[in-house]
């Protein structure tokens, strides 16, 4: 449901709406991290495409204080980069690697076999 609210907040570029749902999802116990980290995310760009690099740069150092910066999407961080860089302030942050996920289905390579 926050997601939907989230994303529309972030499509229409509206900061109190995208602050509103951050606050909501960071307080909440029943939420993963990654989940919250979503909602932050569309704060953030909220944030930086309206030209207030600070107060997104404030607003993630507030959110790392209950999340790690790899429940970030690599996107959302990498965005949020390019705009402080563009605006010629230091992001004090190393971007997450892209998430892997393993294939359902799909053995890996390794084996606890002993026929070596």
């Amino acid at each position: 449901m926050f997601r939907t609210i989230a994303l529309e907040a972030r499509n229409k570029n509206n900061a109190e709406l995208s602050q509103e749902v951050s606050t909501q999802v960071l307080a909440a116990e029943n939420i993963n991290p990654r989940a919250k980290a979503v909602a932050c995310a569309c704060n953030l760009s909220v944030l930086s495409s309206s030209g207030r690099i600070d107060e997104a740069l404030e607003f993630l150092k507030e959110t790392l204080k209950t999340l790690k910066l790899d429940d970030y999407h690599p996107f959302a961080i990498s965005n949020l980069k390019e705009q402080t860089e563009a605006a010629n302030k230091m992001f004090p942050y190393e971007v997450p690697q892209k998430r892997i996920r393993p294939r359902r289905g799909v053995k890996s390579d390794s084996s606890d076999s002993d026929s070596d």
